[in-house]
C-alpha cells in the first residue's frame, strides 16, 4: 500500500490532472469533493475518455471523465480478498479508506513488486480474457 494518495478536486481540468499526474509520477489521482471520496481518474480514463473522444483538456474536467463509483478496500481486508476484488472488477487501482477517511492506495503493480511469486498468476490472470473488452478500432 502506497501511502499519501494524490487527490484532486473534481472540478479541476483534465490538463491540469495531468501535468500533477506527471509531476508527482503517478499513474492516477483520486477525485474528492469537500472531503468526501467521489472517484478515480487513471491514465486509462484519459485515453479512453478524453485523447480517443477528442475531448478538449482545457474545458473537461476530472469529474466527467473519472471512474465512479470507487471500488474501496480497508486496512484489515486480507490482501487476498483485495486482490480478488480488483481482478474481478478489472482494476488495477484499490483505495484503502479506514473509517471514511482515505489512508492509501493499492495497486496491482504494488502487489507484484512485493509479493514476486504472486506476479506470475497475476500476468497469467492478465493475460486471459477476464479483463479484455472489445475494443473498436479507429477509423479515419
Amino acid at each position: 500500500m502506497v501511502n499519501g494518495v494524490v487527490t484532486v478536486e473534481e472540478s479541476l481540468n483534465i490538463r491540469n490532472a495531468a501535468i500533477l499526474m506527471q509531476r508527482r509520477s503517478v499513474s492516477s489521482l483520486i477525485v474528492i469533493h469537500k472531503g468526501e471520496l467521489r472517484g478515480i481518474v487513471t491514465e486509462k480514463d484519459l485515453v479512453t475518455r478524453v485523447l480517443s473522444q477528442r475531448a478538449n483538456p482545457e474545458s473537461t474536467k476530472v469529474s466527467e471523465v473519472m471512474s465512479q463509483p470507487v471500488m474501496v478496500t480497508t486496512p484489515s481486508t486480507p490482501l487476498e480478498d483485495a486482490i480478488r476484488m480488483m481482478l474481478t472488477q478489472c482494476i488495477k487501482k484499490l483505495p484503502v479508506v479506514d473509517e471514511e477517511k482515505l489512508v492509501g492506495m493499492l495497486s496491482l503493480t504494488d502487489v507484484a513488486m512485493t509479493y514476486p511469486a504472486v506476479y506470475t498468476t497475476l500476468r497469467q490472470l492478465q493475460e486471459t480474457e477476464l479483463c479484455r473488452k472489445e475494443v473498436t478500432p479507429y477509423i479515419s
